[in-house]
Protein backbone atom coordinates (compact mmCIF):
# COMPACT_ATOMS: atom_id res chain seq x y z
CA UNK A 1 0.00 0.00 0.00
CA UNK A 2 1.23 3.48 -0.88
CA UNK A 3 0.33 6.78 0.75
CA UNK A 4 0.06 10.09 -1.09
CA UNK A 5 -0.45 13.37 0.77
CA UNK A 6 -1.35 16.51 -1.16
CA UNK A 7 -0.02 19.83 0.13
CA UNK A 8 -1.82 22.49 -1.96
CA UNK A 9 0.05 25.59 -0.81
CA UNK A 10 2.25 27.57 -3.20
CA UNK A 11 3.91 30.99 -3.16
CA UNK A 12 2.88 31.55 -6.76
CA UNK A 13 1.24 29.73 -9.65
CA UNK A 14 3.63 28.83 -12.45
CA UNK A 15 2.30 29.77 -15.87
CA UNK A 16 1.92 26.13 -17.02
CA UNK A 17 0.34 24.83 -13.79
CA UNK A 18 -3.22 23.43 -13.84
CA UNK A 19 -3.08 21.59 -10.50
CA UNK A 20 -5.30 22.12 -7.46
CA UNK A 21 -3.30 24.60 -5.39
CA UNK A 22 -3.78 27.45 -2.89
CA UNK A 23 -1.68 30.59 -3.29
CA UNK A 24 -0.04 32.46 -0.40
CA UNK A 25 -2.27 31.29 2.45
CA UNK A 26 0.25 30.45 5.16
CA UNK A 27 -2.25 31.19 7.94
CA UNK A 28 -4.41 28.30 6.69
CA UNK A 29 -1.72 25.61 6.98
CA UNK A 30 -2.57 24.55 10.54
CA UNK A 31 -6.28 24.16 9.72
CA UNK A 32 -5.33 22.02 6.71
CA UNK A 33 -3.04 19.81 8.82
CA UNK A 34 -5.86 19.32 11.33
CA UNK A 35 -8.07 18.06 8.50
CA UNK A 36 -5.33 15.72 7.27
CA UNK A 37 -5.16 14.32 10.80
CA UNK A 38 -8.90 13.60 10.78
CA UNK A 39 -8.73 12.01 7.36
CA UNK A 40 -5.71 9.86 8.25
CA UNK A 41 -7.59 8.35 11.19
CA UNK A 42 -9.98 6.70 8.72
CA UNK A 43 -7.08 4.48 7.59
CA UNK A 44 -5.41 4.01 10.96
CA UNK A 45 -3.19 0.93 11.14
CA UNK A 46 -2.64 0.49 7.40
CA UNK A 47 0.80 -0.86 6.48
CA UNK A 48 2.59 1.53 4.13
CA UNK A 49 5.50 0.73 1.80
CA UNK A 50 5.89 4.14 0.16
CA UNK A 51 4.98 7.70 1.11
CA UNK A 52 4.88 10.61 -1.33
CA UNK A 53 4.27 14.17 -0.13
CA UNK A 54 3.42 16.20 -3.23
CA UNK A 55 1.62 19.32 -4.26
CA UNK A 56 1.43 22.17 -4.67
CA UNK A 57 4.66 22.87 -2.88
CA UNK A 58 5.29 20.75 0.24
CA UNK A 59 8.49 22.72 0.93
CA UNK A 60 6.26 25.75 1.52
CA UNK A 61 5.67 24.23 4.98
CA UNK A 62 7.77 25.43 7.91
CA UNK A 63 9.98 23.07 9.89
CA UNK A 64 7.34 22.80 12.62
CA UNK A 65 4.64 22.14 10.01
CA UNK A 66 6.80 19.32 8.59
CA UNK A 67 7.16 17.84 12.07
CA UNK A 68 3.38 17.99 12.59
CA UNK A 69 2.73 16.37 9.21
CA UNK A 70 5.00 13.42 9.92
CA UNK A 71 3.50 13.02 13.36
CA UNK A 72 0.17 12.49 11.58
CA UNK A 73 1.75 9.90 9.30
CA UNK A 74 3.59 7.99 12.00
CA UNK A 75 0.72 7.98 14.51
CA UNK A 76 -1.78 6.57 12.00
CA UNK A 77 0.17 4.30 9.67
CA UNK A 78 2.63 1.44 10.01
CA UNK A 79 5.62 2.31 7.86
CA UNK A 80 7.74 -0.63 6.75
CA UNK A 81 11.40 -0.55 7.75
CA UNK A 82 12.46 0.02 4.15
CA UNK A 83 9.67 2.46 3.25
CA UNK A 84 10.52 4.91 0.49
CA UNK A 85 9.54 8.39 1.73
CA UNK A 86 9.57 11.15 -0.90
CA UNK A 87 9.11 14.86 -0.29
CA UNK A 88 8.74 17.43 -3.09
CA UNK A 89 10.59 20.72 -2.81
CA UNK A 90 11.22 23.89 -4.77
CA UNK A 91 14.84 25.11 -4.88
CA UNK A 92 14.06 28.51 -3.34
CA UNK A 93 12.58 26.84 -0.23
CA UNK A 94 15.52 24.57 0.55
CA UNK A 95 17.45 25.50 3.69
CA UNK A 96 19.38 23.66 6.39
CA UNK A 97 16.57 23.87 8.95
CA UNK A 98 13.96 22.23 6.71
CA UNK A 99 16.38 19.60 5.45
CA UNK A 100 17.24 18.61 9.02
CA UNK A 101 13.57 18.32 9.93
CA UNK A 102 13.02 16.10 6.88
CA UNK A 103 16.05 13.96 7.68
CA UNK A 104 14.95 13.59 11.29
CA UNK A 105 11.47 12.48 10.19
CA UNK A 106 12.86 9.74 7.98
CA UNK A 107 12.52 11.28 4.51
CA UNK A 108 14.94 9.35 2.29
CA UNK A 109 14.08 10.71 -1.15
CA UNK A 110 13.73 14.32 -2.30
CA UNK A 111 12.18 15.49 -5.56
CA UNK A 112 13.36 18.93 -6.63
CA UNK A 113 11.29 20.88 -9.14
CA UNK A 114 13.99 22.61 -11.14
CA UNK A 115 12.52 22.21 -14.69
CA UNK A 116 15.49 23.95 -16.35
CA UNK A 117 18.75 25.71 -15.51
CA UNK A 118 18.24 28.21 -18.31
CA UNK A 119 17.36 31.60 -16.79
CA UNK A 120 15.39 32.69 -19.88
CA UNK A 121 13.15 29.63 -19.77
CA UNK A 122 12.72 29.86 -15.99
CA UNK A 123 11.28 33.35 -16.51
CA UNK A 124 9.20 32.15 -19.45
CA UNK A 125 7.31 29.61 -17.30
CA UNK A 126 7.08 31.81 -14.19
CA UNK A 127 9.25 29.79 -11.82
CA UNK A 128 10.31 31.42 -8.56
CA UNK A 129 13.92 30.26 -8.51
CA UNK A 130 17.14 30.96 -10.37
CA UNK A 131 19.94 28.72 -11.62
CA UNK A 132 22.00 29.67 -8.55
CA UNK A 133 19.10 28.65 -6.28
CA UNK A 134 19.20 25.18 -7.82
CA UNK A 135 22.95 24.79 -7.40
CA UNK A 136 22.78 25.94 -3.76
CA UNK A 137 19.82 23.65 -3.02
CA UNK A 138 21.50 20.56 -4.47
CA UNK A 139 24.69 21.34 -2.56
CA UNK A 140 22.78 21.66 0.74
CA UNK A 141 20.82 18.47 0.06
CA UNK A 142 24.04 16.52 -0.41
CA UNK A 143 25.73 18.11 2.63
CA UNK A 144 22.79 17.05 4.79
CA UNK A 145 23.24 13.44 3.71
CA UNK A 146 20.37 12.84 1.28
CA UNK A 147 21.45 10.12 -1.14
CA UNK A 148 18.34 9.75 -3.31
CA UNK A 149 17.44 12.85 -5.30
CA UNK A 150 15.07 13.30 -8.23
CA UNK A 151 15.28 16.31 -10.51
CA UNK A 152 12.45 17.40 -12.79
CA UNK A 153 13.57 18.20 -16.34
CA UNK A 154 11.23 20.04 -18.72
CA UNK A 155 11.53 20.55 -22.47
CA UNK A 156 9.40 22.09 -25.22
CA UNK A 157 9.95 25.75 -24.32
CA UNK A 158 9.11 28.44 -26.84
CA UNK A 159 12.28 29.26 -28.73
CA UNK A 160 14.26 26.34 -27.27
CA UNK A 161 16.92 25.26 -29.77
CA UNK A 162 18.66 21.89 -29.89
CA UNK A 163 21.74 23.61 -28.50
CA UNK A 164 19.72 25.06 -25.59
CA UNK A 165 18.34 21.61 -24.80
CA UNK A 166 21.74 19.95 -25.04
CA UNK A 167 23.27 22.49 -22.63
CA UNK A 168 20.41 22.05 -20.17
CA UNK A 169 20.72 18.26 -20.18
CA UNK A 170 24.49 18.43 -19.68
CA UNK A 171 24.17 20.94 -16.82
CA UNK A 172 21.36 19.05 -15.07
CA UNK A 173 23.10 15.68 -15.49
CA UNK A 174 26.24 17.21 -13.99
CA UNK A 175 24.30 17.63 -10.73
CA UNK A 176 24.42 13.81 -10.50
CA UNK A 177 20.95 13.14 -9.17
CA UNK A 178 19.88 9.51 -8.85
CA UNK A 179 16.67 10.04 -10.83
CA UNK A 180 15.30 12.29 -13.58
CA UNK A 181 11.62 12.90 -14.32
CA UNK A 182 10.98 14.23 -17.81
CA UNK A 183 8.11 16.62 -18.59
CA UNK A 184 6.89 18.19 -21.80
CA UNK A 185 5.79 21.81 -21.48
CA UNK A 186 2.08 21.49 -22.18
CA UNK A 187 -0.69 24.07 -22.28
CA UNK A 188 -3.43 22.80 -19.98
CA UNK A 189 -6.85 24.18 -19.14
CA UNK A 190 -6.87 26.28 -15.94
CA UNK A 191 -3.28 27.38 -16.58
CA UNK A 192 -2.13 30.95 -17.21
CA UNK A 193 -0.65 29.79 -20.51
CA UNK A 194 -4.08 28.55 -21.61
CA UNK A 195 -5.72 31.81 -20.59
CA UNK A 196 -3.12 33.72 -22.60
CA UNK A 197 -3.71 31.44 -25.62
CA UNK A 198 -0.07 30.28 -25.67
CA UNK A 199 0.52 27.70 -28.38
CA UNK A 200 2.21 24.38 -27.68
CA UNK A 201 4.96 23.06 -29.93
CA UNK A 202 3.96 20.71 -32.72
CA UNK A 203 3.96 16.97 -31.82
CA UNK A 204 6.66 16.17 -34.38
CA UNK A 205 9.10 18.66 -32.87
CA UNK A 206 8.32 17.48 -29.32
CA UNK A 207 8.89 13.87 -30.40
CA UNK A 208 12.32 14.74 -31.77
CA UNK A 209 13.21 16.58 -28.55
CA UNK A 210 12.05 13.61 -26.49
CA UNK A 211 14.27 11.20 -28.45
CA UNK A 212 17.19 13.60 -28.11
CA UNK A 213 16.76 13.88 -24.33
CA UNK A 214 16.33 10.12 -23.99
CA UNK A 215 19.62 9.44 -25.79
CA UNK A 216 21.56 12.10 -23.90
CA UNK A 217 20.49 11.09 -20.40
CA UNK A 218 21.24 7.46 -21.25
CA UNK A 219 24.78 8.54 -22.14
CA UNK A 220 25.01 10.12 -18.66
CA UNK A 221 24.19 6.80 -16.97
CA UNK A 222 20.42 7.01 -16.57
CA UNK A 223 18.26 4.09 -17.65
CA UNK A 224 14.73 4.67 -18.85
CA UNK A 225 12.32 2.46 -16.91
CA UNK A 226 9.07 4.30 -17.71
CA UNK A 227 8.05 6.54 -20.58
CA UNK A 228 9.17 9.74 -18.80
CA UNK A 229 11.32 8.50 -15.92
CA UNK A 230 15.03 7.66 -15.85
CA UNK A 231 17.11 6.35 -12.97
CA UNK A 232 20.53 5.18 -11.92
CA UNK A 233 20.55 1.43 -11.09
CA UNK A 234 18.30 0.62 -8.12
CA UNK A 235 16.94 4.18 -7.84
CA UNK A 236 13.60 3.77 -9.59
CA UNK A 237 10.63 5.38 -7.82
CA UNK A 238 8.89 2.59 -5.89
CA UNK A 239 5.90 4.83 -5.26
CA UNK A 240 5.27 5.54 -8.93
CA UNK A 241 5.87 1.92 -9.91
CA UNK A 242 2.99 0.99 -7.60
CA UNK A 243 0.72 3.31 -9.61
CA UNK A 244 1.89 1.88 -12.94
CA UNK A 245 1.35 -1.66 -11.69
CA UNK A 246 -2.24 -0.76 -10.70
CA UNK A 247 -1.53 -1.16 -6.98
CA UNK A 248 -3.51 0.14 -4.02
CA UNK A 249 -2.91 3.57 -2.55
CA UNK A 250 -4.37 6.02 -0.06
CA UNK A 251 -4.65 9.70 -0.97
CA UNK A 252 -5.06 12.34 1.73
CA UNK A 253 -5.89 16.00 1.22
CA UNK A 254 -7.63 18.24 -1.24
CA UNK A 255 -8.07 16.61 -4.70
CA UNK A 256 -6.28 13.41 -3.60
CA UNK A 257 -7.29 10.03 -5.07
CA UNK A 258 -7.36 6.60 -3.43
CA UNK A 259 -7.63 3.12 -4.91
CA UNK A 260 -8.55 -0.13 -3.15
CA UNK A 261 -8.86 -3.25 -5.30
CA UNK A 262 -10.96 -1.60 -7.99
CA UNK A 263 -12.72 1.00 -5.85
CA UNK A 264 -11.54 4.52 -6.67
CA UNK A 265 -12.33 7.48 -4.40
CA UNK A 266 -11.41 11.12 -4.94
CA UNK A 267 -11.61 14.15 -2.68
CA UNK A 268 -13.12 17.50 -3.63
CA UNK A 269 -10.64 19.79 -5.40
CA UNK A 270 -11.67 23.02 -3.65
CA UNK A 271 -9.71 24.04 -0.55
CA UNK A 272 -12.76 25.70 1.05
CA UNK A 273 -14.96 22.65 0.38
CA UNK A 274 -12.30 20.24 1.64
CA UNK A 275 -11.89 22.10 4.94
CA UNK A 276 -15.64 22.51 5.48
CA UNK A 277 -16.47 18.89 4.67
CA UNK A 278 -13.70 17.54 6.89
CA UNK A 279 -14.75 19.79 9.78
CA UNK A 280 -18.49 19.14 9.41
CA UNK A 281 -18.61 15.55 8.15
CA UNK A 282 -15.14 14.09 8.74
CA UNK A 283 -14.99 13.11 5.08
CA UNK A 284 -14.21 15.09 1.92
CA UNK A 285 -14.97 12.56 -0.81
CA UNK A 286 -16.13 14.19 -4.01
CA UNK A 287 -17.02 10.91 -5.68
CA UNK A 288 -16.20 7.25 -6.18
CA UNK A 289 -16.46 4.50 -8.75
CA UNK A 290 -16.29 0.73 -8.75
CA UNK A 291 -14.24 -0.56 -11.65
CA UNK A 292 -15.35 -3.70 -13.46
CA UNK A 293 -12.90 -6.55 -13.99
CA UNK A 294 -12.53 -5.45 -17.60
CA UNK A 295 -11.83 -1.83 -16.62
CA UNK A 296 -9.23 -2.91 -14.06
CA UNK A 297 -7.61 -5.24 -16.58
CA UNK A 298 -7.43 -2.60 -19.32
CA UNK A 299 -6.21 0.09 -16.94
CA UNK A 300 -3.43 -2.19 -15.70
CA UNK A 301 -2.58 -3.00 -19.32
CA UNK A 302 -2.18 0.61 -20.50
CA UNK A 303 -0.36 1.64 -17.30
CA UNK A 304 1.96 -1.33 -17.72
CA UNK A 305 2.80 -0.27 -21.26
CA UNK A 306 4.26 2.93 -19.82
CA UNK A 307 7.06 0.86 -18.31
CA UNK A 308 9.96 -0.17 -20.53
CA UNK A 309 9.81 -3.75 -19.23
CA UNK A 310 6.28 -3.95 -20.58
CA UNK A 311 3.42 -5.92 -19.07
CA UNK A 312 2.74 -9.64 -18.82
CA UNK A 313 -0.72 -10.10 -20.33
CA UNK A 314 -1.03 -13.64 -18.96
CA UNK A 315 -0.39 -12.41 -15.43
CA UNK A 316 -3.07 -9.72 -15.82
CA UNK A 317 -5.57 -12.26 -17.14
CA UNK A 318 -4.96 -14.40 -14.06
CA UNK A 319 -4.96 -11.45 -11.64
CA UNK A 320 -8.26 -9.98 -12.86
CA UNK A 321 -9.95 -13.17 -14.12
CA UNK A 322 -10.52 -11.47 -17.46
CA UNK A 323 -9.24 -12.19 -20.95
CA UNK A 324 -8.68 -9.91 -23.89
CA UNK A 325 -11.70 -9.75 -26.19
CA UNK A 326 -11.38 -10.25 -29.95
CA UNK A 327 -11.62 -6.54 -30.71
CA UNK A 328 -8.63 -5.69 -28.54
CA UNK A 329 -6.69 -8.72 -29.72
CA UNK A 330 -7.13 -7.34 -33.24
CA UNK A 331 -5.98 -3.89 -32.10
CA UNK A 332 -2.86 -5.37 -30.49
CA UNK A 333 -2.12 -7.41 -33.62
CA UNK A 334 -2.38 -4.23 -35.71
CA UNK A 335 -0.11 -2.31 -33.30
CA UNK A 336 2.46 -5.13 -33.39
CA UNK A 337 2.40 -5.20 -37.19
CA UNK A 338 2.78 -1.40 -37.18
CA UNK A 339 5.92 -1.76 -35.02
CA UNK A 340 4.37 0.22 -32.14
CA UNK A 341 4.14 -2.77 -29.79
CA UNK A 342 6.20 -5.93 -29.50
CA UNK A 343 5.17 -9.28 -28.03
CA UNK A 344 7.56 -11.86 -26.63
CA UNK A 345 5.77 -14.80 -25.10
CA UNK A 346 3.07 -13.13 -22.99
CA UNK A 347 5.06 -9.92 -22.43
CA UNK A 348 3.73 -6.92 -24.31
CA UNK A 349 5.74 -3.70 -24.52
CA UNK A 350 5.83 -0.42 -26.40
CA UNK A 351 8.59 0.04 -28.95
CA UNK A 352 10.42 3.35 -29.33
CA UNK A 353 7.95 4.21 -32.09
CA UNK A 354 5.09 3.27 -29.79
CA UNK A 355 6.42 5.38 -26.92
CA UNK A 356 5.94 8.46 -29.08
CA UNK A 357 2.21 7.75 -29.48
CA UNK A 358 1.45 5.96 -26.22
CA UNK A 359 -1.63 8.09 -25.49
CA UNK A 360 -3.10 7.11 -28.86
CA UNK A 361 -2.32 3.44 -28.18
CA UNK A 362 -4.08 3.68 -24.82
CA UNK A 363 -7.20 5.14 -26.46
CA UNK A 364 -7.28 2.29 -28.96
CA UNK A 365 -7.04 -0.33 -26.23
CA UNK A 366 -9.43 1.20 -23.72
Amino acid sequence: MSLYIHIPFCRRKCFYCSFSIFIGKEKHVCAYLDCLKKEARQYSGEKINTVYVGGGTPSYLSGQNIKSLFNIIKSNFQLTDDAEITFEANPEDVNIEKLRYLKQEGVNRLSLGIQTLNERFLRQIGRGHSRDDVLKAVSLIRKEGFENLNLDLMYGFDGQSKSDLETDIKDISALESEHLSLYTLTVEKNSKFHAANVKQKEPEELAQQFLFVKKMVRDFGYKQYEISNFAKPGRESKHNINYWEAGNYIGLGMAAHSHFNGKRIWNVDSYVKYIKMMQDEGNAAGGQEILSRQSRFLEALVFGLRMTKGVNVGRLESQFAHKLDNKRKSEITYLIESKMLSLKGKNLKATQKGQLVLDEISVRLV
